[in-house]
């Protein structure tokens, strides 16, 4: 019986035996299968990544850069020429001021030339029109005197009758001729008065007749003050003339300038807006990103860190931002020179060692 026992116990460890091997085997062959399935797929994913993501090849801009201190020299001359287009601006636009000051004064001076010739205008007409009642009142004073006259002859001739008669005394004879002399003194100052006021009234009548001759257009003779207020008009319209031209040179300058500055702050926008320009002070992340990679990039887009750019990617960072402008780069992947924009990338500074960073849209 316990012969019988020890062969059924024998029979059982038998039989364990097998089914341990093949719950081992079977856990075995679970393990590998679910490892290359999980390596399939971590394969796929991979591949699927690689297919898809795009790549740029990241650099650190510091002030010691090459391109760095050509930028900064580049800047420098743009600073520089934009001082002086400034300064030749300034210069302009006081040269216009000083201009339109200039004519101003002109067009006040014109007006008082103007002013001028309407006070001898007027004044011409008031000598012609007191002159005409002048040469009235003179011929009234001279008849008047005539009619004395003749009545103080006929006093002294009878005068003297009687003086030679014995009736009438020397002194009172004497008053009665010189009444008579008086009288004819007055006469001659009448005539000089007249002569006088004759000569004055053909003047103001010649003056009067040159400026409506001058008003009308007529070819008449000048009087003096219209010959002086012409030069004097003549050499304001002249300085006018001058300072007009030169009015509108300052003003295509001024455009010219102008334009000139406008294209100075387009490249200063440009030459600012580079990675290059921000790196003067202090060190900027930045990637050269070509075309074929350009879909692949925007503000925000995750960057991944890669072993060998292919294996065990990590997310670094993201891209900060797109440089605006194209630029000639060596494409990491091609080895070969390809044209492409800068972006930034706000990533992890040891990913920057990287020779290839991944972006996964």
């Amino acid at each position: 019986m316990d012969t019988t026992m020890g062969n059924e116990t024998t029979m059982e460890a038998t039989n364990v035996q097998p089914k341990i091997k093949h719950w081992k085997t079977r856990v075995f062959s679970f393990v590998a299968l679910a490892s290359l399935v999980g390596s399939c797929g971590y394969a796929s994913r991979e591949g699927y990544y690689i297919a898809t993501d795009g790549f740029c090849a990241p650099f650190i801009l510091g002030p010691d850069n090459d391109m760095v201190v050509q930028s900064a020299l580049k800047m420098a001359e743009v600073k520089l020429e934009k001082g002086r287009a400034l300064s030749e601006q300034k210069s302009i636009e006081a040269q216009l001021e000083d201009g339109e000051l200039a004519l101003i004064k002109l067009d006040k001076l014109k007006e008082l030339g103007e002013h001028a010739l309407a006070f001898t205008d007027t004044t011409t007409n008031q000598q012609v029109a007191i002159g005409g009642t002048d040469i009235a009142t003179l011929a009234e004073q001279k008849k008047a005197l005539q009619v004395m006259l003749g009545r103080q002859t006929a006093l002294t001739a009878e005068a003297k009758r009687n003086y030679e008669a014995g009736i009438l005394k020397l002194p009172e004879y004497q008053l009665q001729q010189q009444a008579l002399d008086n009288i004819q003194i007055a006469l001659f100052s009448n005539d000089h008065v007249k002569i006088q006021t004759d000569v004055l009234l053909s003047q103001a009548t010649l003056g009067l007749q040159s400026l409506t001759g001058n008003k009308n257009g007529n070819n008449s003779m000048p009087m003096p003050a219209i010959l002086t207020a012409a030069d004097l008009m003549g050499r304001i319209e002249i300085q006018r003339l001058q300072i007009d031209g030169l009015m509108k040179t300052g003003l295509a300058e001024k455009e010219r300038v102008q334009s000139e500055l406008a294209d100075i702050a387009v490249l200063e926008k440009q030459v600012m807006s580079r990675p290059v320009f921000s790196a003067i002070n202090s060190n900027v992340n930045v990637a050269f990103l070509p075309y074929e990679q350009a879909d692949n990039a925007s503000t925000g887009t995750p960057v991944y860190d890669c072993i060998w750019g292919l294996f065990a990617c990590k997310n670094v960072g993201t891209v900060k931002d797109i440089i605006v402008g194209e630029t000639v780069l060596i494409d990491p992947m091609s080895s070969s020179q390809s044209r492409g924009r800068y972006i930034t990338l706000d990533v992890k500074s040891e990913a920057m060692r990287s020779k290839i960073l991944r972006l996964r849209p």
